[in-house]
């Protein structure tokens, strides 16, 4: 299994739910706020103006600077780079959620396609490569979910110093950043899968090869069991109780078309009436 990040960027996130729960302990810690002055000079802004989540926009806006051959107002992988960097990516984690059933919805159907072909390939299937397209956040999630890497890991290189791209845990992901997700047999008959990280194996849950059932047991544990009610909800009078987007979309379709055609029908109606009472009023 092949997972590709995509390479967009995301416009600004209202601050709410988990996120401002990590983001309130970020901003609590020492060590974040001794950043902001740097920041503040890089950029010019009043100190007191600078948060982890604008720290998070900052550095967003120096990467598209960095691909784009820009200036950079902080210079590239520099110790100041290095802590922004940290920061963006500790916050990016838990940022874009707003609880950790939303961080749940988001993989639930994934890891459901994937023990799908694992199951298929256990019955003899052909399948040799699956690849997924993903934001970077979903390919975040799936990190932080294995345990492959996470808040306080980060946090704690952080504190000590550490920025090594991949001290003891990796970064969440860059762009174009991929997963591959390896699955084997053994001679006995045993099914395990071997986790990549930016071609990097990573042990999930410390195992190199995580037998099949663990792997299951981990992605079980971060599923939605009803997912279907917790993304559209209940039926109720103000929603589609469960009606198909494409359903309503024809239907609209539907109904802009007569309504179309009624106003046809009207025009061509007045236009004849109008030119027989011409024709009345020349006689």
């Amino acid at each position: 299994f092949f997972f590709q990040a995509e390479d967009g960027i995301r416009d600004a996130q209202e601050s709410r739910g988990l996120g401002d729960v990590y983001k309130r302990q970020v901003h609590g810690d020492a060590a974040f706020k001794d950043l902001y002055p740097e920041l503040a000079n890089a950029f010019g802004i009043p100190v007191e103006k600078v948060n982890p989540f604008m720290g998070q926009q900052m550095m967003d806006n120096l990467l598209v600077d960095y691909m784009a051959d820009k200036p950079l107002k902080i210079a590239y992988k520099s110790d100041l780079w290095k802590k922004l960097y940290m920061l963006y990516n500790i916050m990016m984690i838990y940022s874009p959620y707003a609880s950790e059933e939303q961080q749940n919805l988001f993989t639930t159907k994934l890891y459901a396609d994937i023990l799908k072909y694992i199951t298929a390939a256990q019955k003899g299937s052909p399948l040799k490569w699956v690849t997924y397209s993903a934001h970077d956040t979903t390919l975040n999630l799936v990190i932080a979910q294995l345990k492959v890497t996470g808040w306080s890991c980060l946090l704690s290189n952080y504190l000590e110093g550490r920025y090594d791209y991949f001290y003891g845990c990796p970064f969440v992901s860059l762009f174009s950043s991929s997963i591959i997700l390896e699955v084997h047999s053994d001679d006995k008959g045993a099914w395990f899968l071997r986790f990549f990280y930016e071609d990097k194996q990573y042990a999930v849950a410390g195992l190199g090869d995580i037998p099949l059932e663990k792997f299951k047991e981990i992605v079980a544990a971060s599923a939605v069991a009803n997912f279907d009610e917790a993304c559209l909800g209940p039926p109720t009078p103000t929603n589609n109780g469960g009606i198909p987007t494409w359903k309503i979309a024809t239907l609209t379709i539907l109904g802009v078309a007569v309504l179309g055609l009624a106003g046809v029908v009207g025009y061509l109606v007045y236009s004849l009436k109008k030119r027989d009472s011409e024709r009345e009023r020349l006689a």
